[in-house]
């Protein structure tokens, strides 16, 4: 792994420590995405329930969104905020690949996302 990867990763594994999703939920949606199959360490059957759980843990957060918007808890410019950030994310992930962002860059873009996040939650 390049020094580029690993600061993307860096911005990766700050949204794994604060999400609800583990590493391995996510390498599980991620190969399930990608159409690769069946993880080599795990058997079908574990791996199929797994992609189960994954899919039931991503509709209750986006239950959970929706139910915290409409009761208040959440700025109701959440959603467009969030979409916006991930616009952004998106091109700093490009922006580093091209341009080699420093290491300030990658904390200032994990500082400003913990920002944007603190703002949106009312409670």
């Amino acid at each position: 792994m390049d020094n580029n990867e690993y600061k993307i990763n860096e911005i990766l594994d700050n949204f794994i420590q604060n999400s609800t999703i583990t590493k391995r939920q996510l390498s599980i949606i991620y190969n399930k995405l990608n159409m690769h199959g069946p993880m080599k360490n795990i058997s079908s059957g574990a791996y199929y329930r797994q992609i189960k759980q994954c899919r039931e843990k991503t509709k209750g957060i986006l239950y959970s969104i929706i139910l915290l918007n409409l009761y208040g808890a959440i700025d109701k410019d959440t959603i467009s905020v969030l979409k916006k950030t991930v616009e952004q994310i998106e091109d700093v992930v490009v922006t580093n690949n091209e341009k080699k962002l420093s290491q300030e860059n990658i904390m200032n873009v994990i500082s400003l996302i913990e920002q944007i996040v603190d703002k949106c939650v009312t409670i």
